[in-house]
């Protein structure tokens, strides 16, 4: 045999070893690839709920077709969205109650925050004042009180009763 056969040989075979190399790199890159998408999708779709839900969209539901714990994580999910959403729903149905029955009530009612300022008020408070609620708003409830003029009313000025 003479070497120019052999050498022929072993850089033929040297060179389909590198391809068979670069191929199977790449098939194995492509098949991580694939199982990384297939594995990290259910935790893509937790995390686009969570930013739907942290947008105000509570009715947003995430839909899994497993029976692993992202599932069990993903149907809780939906459960905590789900009684969220009716807690806010409740909460608003209570806050018209409650302005319905302070409306109602023949006097004035106002709430102040911790500084004096007028939180709000009934249309009670409206008509023994003579002012809106939006002309009061966020203003010190002292301008009950002490005579001032917000908006050319004369206030009630209790000091001389």
């Amino acid at each position: 045999m003479d070497e120019s056969s052999i050498d022929e040989r072993i850089a033929r075979t040297s060179y389909i070893i590198v391809v068979l190399t670069f191929i199977a790199g790449a098939l194995g890159v492509f098949m991580a690839y694939i199982a990384g998408s297939y594995l990290t999708k259910p935790i893509r779709e937790l995390v686009k709920a969570t930013e739907e839900i942290g947008n105000g969209n509570l009715d947003y539901k995430i839909k899994m077709d497993s029976d692993d714990e992202i599932h069990v994580l993903s149907k809780a999910f939906n459960e905590m969205a789900y009684n969220l959403n009716k807690s806010i729903s409740e909460l608003h149905n209570s806050k018209e109650r409650y302005r319905k029955l302070v409306d109602s009530i023949g006097d004035a009612v106002i709430l102040i925050d911790s500084k004096k300022q007028i939180l709000s008020w009934n249309r009670a408070a409206e008509e023994i004042f003579g002012w809106s609620f939006e002309e009061v708003k966020n203003k010190s409830i002292e301008i009950l009180f002490k005579g001032d003029d917000i908006s050319g009313k004369m206030v009630l000025n209790f000091q001389d009763c």
